[in-house]
């Protein structure tokens, strides 16, 4: 018998092994607390390198506990229960402190929310460059300052910022909010990871701002084949960028599929429910 499409697509480990050369990011059977709150209940998915994987729910439904168990930066009140979440060959439940220092900024980038959780206010924007890449440069492959701000200043132009050479001699606070967005984007791409996690990047900013946020990702998608998985509650954004989407109501998978299928075609009620609640901003960034 066929499965729905939004039944469990429940993934074990053997599966998990053989996709693993394949797939940029496999989480299986994923449990996660919050609390005395079951934030994650058993979710599975798998991401395929270059496409871009859209978490949308409503506040509270456990997309960014999701979004921060995979990036390593669940807070001290989240527990993992059961589950893995695969990387390549590594098993990133099982990584230590050092190993994850490692996935930071080399495999993995993170882009908060608020940029002002990215940047530093007491330092310049080509300043924070250079310690991201030292930070996470293995030391055999440590460049020069100068070669940085040039690498730098090489990949705002790519990421198509006008006058990089201003952004990059600039505080933060002499820059806009969506300036700033866009400069922690660019620094989460610094060393090119494979994978890039975007939580709420667009929801502190103004509708055109926005715009160019997600045009930003879109282009480090085909810059650098970047997979990207996005946590929202903006339909418009599900819409513009979104290969393949799942839908999150306390914790539980209840939507999962190709983006143009859930938005125009749902069946769950949940996610009608949610996309009745946004029509204006359904068909809004196509």
């Amino acid at each position: 018998m066929k499965k729905n499409r939004i039944e469990e697509n429940k993934t074990d480990k053997h599966l998990a092994e053989k996709n693993q050369i394949e797939k940029n990011l496999i989480v299986d059977r994923l449990t996660v607390t919050y609390g005395e709150k079951l934030a994650v209940d058993g979710v599975s998915f798998s991401l395929s390198p270059g496409k871009i994987y859209v978490i949308v729910g409503e506040s509270g439904s456990g997309k960014s506990t999701l979004l921060r168990t995979i990036g390593g930066l669940l807070t001290k009140e989240g527990k993992i229960v059961s589950g893995d979440i695969w990387m390549g060959e590594q098993n990133l439940i099982q990584l230590s402190e050092k190993e994850w220092c490692e996935v930071h900024g080399n495999k993995m980038g993170y882009i908060f929310q608020n940029p002002e959780q990215s940047l530093s206010p007491l330092a310049k924007i080509g300043k924070q460059f250079v310690e991201c890449q030292n930070m996470h440069a293995k030391t055999a492959g440590k460049k020069s300052k100068k070669e940085i701000l040039e690498d730098a200043e090489e990949l705002l132009k790519e990421l198509r910022f006008e006058n990089p050479q201003r952004v990059l001699k600039s505080y933060p606070f002499e820059l806009s909010g969506g300036m700033c967005q866009r400069v922690a984007i660019a620094l989460a791409i610094m060393n090119q990871p494979s994978l890039l996690l975007a939580d709420e990047p667009t929801s502190a900013l103004d509708v055109a701002v926005q715009r160019q946020v997600v045009q930003e990702m879109l282009h480090v998608r085909e810059l650098f084949g970047t997979a990207i998985i996005i946590v929202t509650h903006d339909i418009g954004v599900v819409s513009a960028m979104a290969d393949t989407v799942l839908v999150l109501k306390d914790g539980n998978k209840m939507e999962y599929g190709p983006a143009k299928e859930v938005l125009e075609h749902p069946q769950n009620i949940y996610t009608k429910e949610l996309l009745s609640a946004v029509p204006k901003l359904r068909r809004s960034q196509n």
